[in-house]
Protein backbone atom coordinates (compact mmCIF):
# COMPACT_ATOMS: atom_id res chain seq x y z
CA UNK A 1 0.00 0.00 0.00
CA UNK A 2 2.37 2.75 1.10
CA UNK A 3 4.72 1.48 -2.76
CA UNK A 4 1.72 2.64 -4.19
CA UNK A 5 0.93 5.98 -2.61
CA UNK A 6 4.86 7.00 -3.30
CA UNK A 7 4.52 5.70 -7.00
CA UNK A 8 1.19 8.08 -7.04
CA UNK A 9 -1.34 5.72 -8.26
CA UNK A 10 -4.16 8.17 -7.25
CA UNK A 11 -6.97 6.09 -7.92
CA UNK A 12 -5.63 2.82 -5.48
CA UNK A 13 -4.73 5.89 -2.81
CA UNK A 14 -7.62 7.61 -2.87
CA UNK A 15 -9.26 3.40 -2.49
CA UNK A 16 -7.27 3.52 0.47
CA UNK A 17 -8.28 6.55 1.87
CA UNK A 18 -11.71 5.55 1.65
CA UNK A 19 -11.04 1.80 3.51
CA UNK A 20 -8.89 3.57 6.80
CA UNK A 21 -11.83 5.77 6.95
CA UNK A 22 -14.66 2.56 6.61
CA UNK A 23 -12.50 0.24 8.83
CA UNK A 24 -12.30 3.31 11.34
CA UNK A 25 -16.10 3.47 11.24
CA UNK A 26 -16.34 -0.47 11.19
CA UNK A 27 -14.06 -0.58 14.35
CA UNK A 28 -16.33 2.32 16.22
CA UNK A 29 -19.71 0.42 15.29
CA UNK A 30 -18.31 -3.12 16.48
CA UNK A 31 -16.86 -1.14 19.82
CA UNK A 32 -13.68 -2.76 18.90
CA UNK A 33 -10.79 -0.03 19.27
CA UNK A 34 -7.70 -0.29 17.51
CA UNK A 35 -5.13 -2.69 18.68
CA UNK A 36 -2.11 -1.35 20.13
CA UNK A 37 -0.03 -3.85 17.62
CA UNK A 38 -1.65 -2.50 14.73
CA UNK A 39 -1.11 0.88 15.55
CA UNK A 40 2.14 1.74 13.49
CA UNK A 41 0.98 0.47 11.00
CA UNK A 42 -2.52 2.36 10.70
CA UNK A 43 -0.63 5.41 11.49
CA UNK A 44 2.33 5.18 8.84
CA UNK A 45 -0.36 3.76 5.90
CA UNK A 46 -2.25 7.29 6.87
CA UNK A 47 0.48 8.96 6.82
CA UNK A 48 1.33 7.93 3.14
CA UNK A 49 -1.59 7.99 1.75
CA UNK A 50 -2.11 11.79 3.11
CA UNK A 51 1.28 12.61 1.54
CA UNK A 52 0.57 10.95 -1.46
CA UNK A 53 -2.90 12.69 -1.85
CA UNK A 54 -2.99 16.09 0.06
CA UNK A 55 -4.32 17.14 3.45
CA UNK A 56 -7.80 17.97 1.88
CA UNK A 57 -8.21 14.83 -0.23
CA UNK A 58 -7.13 12.61 2.57
CA UNK A 59 -9.68 13.85 4.44
CA UNK A 60 -12.45 13.60 1.57
CA UNK A 61 -11.56 9.97 0.77
CA UNK A 62 -11.36 9.30 4.68
CA UNK A 63 -14.66 10.95 5.17
CA UNK A 64 -16.50 9.16 2.57
CA UNK A 65 -15.29 5.90 3.77
CA UNK A 66 -16.37 6.45 7.09
CA UNK A 67 -19.80 7.23 5.75
CA UNK A 68 -19.96 3.90 4.37
CA UNK A 69 -18.40 2.50 7.42
CA UNK A 70 -18.94 -1.78 7.80
CA UNK A 71 -21.19 -1.85 4.45
CA UNK A 72 -18.68 -0.38 1.90
CA UNK A 73 -18.27 -3.66 -0.13
CA UNK A 74 -14.60 -3.62 0.76
CA UNK A 75 -15.44 -4.28 4.41
CA UNK A 76 -17.69 -7.28 3.54
CA UNK A 77 -15.79 -10.55 3.64
CA UNK A 78 -15.76 -12.47 0.32
CA UNK A 79 -18.52 -14.39 -1.39
CA UNK A 80 -17.79 -18.00 -2.26
CA UNK A 81 -16.92 -16.70 -5.83
CA UNK A 82 -13.79 -14.84 -4.26
CA UNK A 83 -15.70 -10.99 -5.05
CA UNK A 84 -15.48 -8.17 -2.16
CA UNK A 85 -18.74 -7.41 -1.47
CA UNK A 86 -21.17 -10.21 -3.11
Amino acid sequence: MVHLCRSGQVGSVLRYGDVLGAAATARQTAGAPLPPAERGDVDRIGAAVKAALGGAAFTEAYATGAEKGPDAPWIRPPSKSGRLGE
